[in-house]
């Protein structure tokens, strides 16, 4: 089959979604299939990319200028609608994005299935009231009505399922396919450990609760303990550095920056606990990760996490805020039984987030929608 990707964001953008497709599209090619991906020729800032037309690793990649941003996350780049021919299937990424609308638009004129994944859009209460308004708005009037013509949406976990469920998308039409991680977390885990070191891993932005986690830290009761945070800048690295000064850590958190594969299994082998702090997290793609490599692990009781982690058996969820996070990261630091059960539990559970298990549930339902 020939595939046609279209999501707001790829390479060399890194997030969540823009892994997910890069895998997909990799398994999938694995199994025959060819893939194009057609994205925004710009990065979360609205930095141009230049190179407009690659090949990443045998994905055909085509990113085309926006007309129009709409907030950092969201653009319109209408341009790819003249490129889709030829293909079998199109498979749009995120809601709430124009290239949703422009994908169905195609998908109708010319006969071509679509299938959505919309990567759990569906949170509330981490906008300003301004944006909670603009987004319930566009959904009333805009953003529901494509789903009942998609042919087939993934829901990342069973609470998107429902939520799809509650705003008219028939069952039939959902199948549950989560994001996955790269085998290479599987391979060569040797759970080292050994050092007081608890690590986040993601973009340096206080939307991922890095300011909650700082504050949590400080109160812990391991004082020989040390945080790394490792990812890029998101946006927010000097005011979360000048806040650890604030809290009199600096000499215990280290911000490592964006680092290579290789530093960044290393790092986490190394590291005792994984924690995500976010207040929302659509999935937690690092979080299994982490799981994979038979970490400990504690994250917000919310979003993603919370349908991956079961609380107590294979992690530690807590609530939002410093207190509740402290005590959470006081119970593993005061436990090397609880953390190595924990660990255990978690590798075995992170089996299912396979990537190539998970592409084989999204090429059969390319093949059924194919069909019809």
């Amino acid at each position: 089959m020939k595939i046609a990707m279209v999501c707001p964001f790829f390479l060399p953008v890194v997030g969540g979604m823009e892994k997910h497709v890069y895998n997909l599209s990799l398994e999938l090619q694995k199994k025959g299939h060819k893939v194009t991906v057609f994205t925004s020729a710009i990065d979360h800032s609205g930095r141009e990319i230049e190179i407009k037309d690659e090949i990443i690793n045998g994905i055909h990649v085509r990113r085309y200028k926006p007309w129009f941003r709409i907030g950092k996350f969201a653009s319109a780049f209408p341009g790819f609608v003249l490129d889709l021919l030829g293909f079998d299937i199109i498979h749009a990424h995120n809601m709430r994005h124009p290239h949703v609308e422009l994908s169905l638009w195609a998908s109708k004129l010319r006969g071509i299935p679509l299938a959505l994944t919309p990567h759990s859009p569906y949170h509330e209460g981490t906008r300003g009231n301004a944006l909670e308004f603009a987004v319930k708005a566009y959904d009333l009037l805009q953003s529901f009505y494509p789903l009942r013509f998609i042919d087939r949406i993934f829901a990342l976990h069973e609470a998107e399922r429902k939520w799809l469920l509650s705003k008219g998308v028939m069952d039939e039409k959902i199948t549950v396919a989560p994001n996955g991680i790269e085998d290479r977390f599987f391979s060569g885990t040797a759970n080292r450990g050994g050092k007081k070191e608890i690590i986040f891993i993601g973009r340096i932005n206080k939307s991922k609760g890095l300011g909650i986690l700082l504050g949590a830290f400080s109160k812990i009761k391991g004082r020989s303990w040390k945080l790394r945070l490792v990812g890029p800048d998101g946006g927010d690295m000097l005011e979360l550095k000048a806040l650890a000064k604030k809290l009199g850590i600096s000499n215990k958190v280290a911000f490592e920056g964006e680092v290579t594969d290789k530093k960044l299994l290393d790092l986490l082998d190394d590291s005792e606990i994984f924690v995500l702090p976010s207040e929302y997290e659509p999935f937690g793609i690092a979080l299994v990760e982490a799981m994979a490599r038979g970490k400990a692990c504690i994250a917000i009781n919310a979003g993603g996490p919370r349908e991956i982690i079961t609380n107590g058996k294979n992690g530690i969820l807590a609530n939002y805020d410093e207190n509740s996070l402290s005590a959470a990261l006081d119970r593993l630091i005061a436990s090397a039984r609880l953390r190595k059960t924990l660990g255990l539990n978690a590798k075995k559970a992170a089996k299912k987030y396979r990537w190539r298990e998970i592409a084989a549930t999204i090429e059969a339902e390319y093949k059924k929608m194919v069909q019809k």
